[in-house]
């Protein structure tokens, strides 16, 4: 049976990248592509490095300390 499809002609050839550029589908080198890929990522750890810079910054903007008894506590009810 291979051997019979093999000496058959196709008579179904349709090329993909014809068809994705009839359909207006972009078609992107692989350069292209790893370029678009690195710059995502270089966005994504941007994102990730402000937001660890965020999280110690607000850390270090508190003034947490312990208090002695005895105290009163007051608490806002706009939370």
């Amino acid at each position: 049976m291979l051997e019979r499809a093999l000496t058959q002609p196709q008579q179904c050839s349709v090329d993909p990248l014809d068809t994705a550029f009839n359909w207006g589908i972009p078609i992107w080198t692989t350069d292209r592509l790893q370029g678009y890929l690195d710059k995502v990522y270089a966005t994504l750890s941007n994102i990730n490095t402000l937001k660890n810079l965020n999280r110690i910054k607000s850390e270090k903007d508190l003034k947490v300390k312990e208090l002695k008894k005895p105290y009163i506590k007051f608490e806002s009810c706009k939370r």
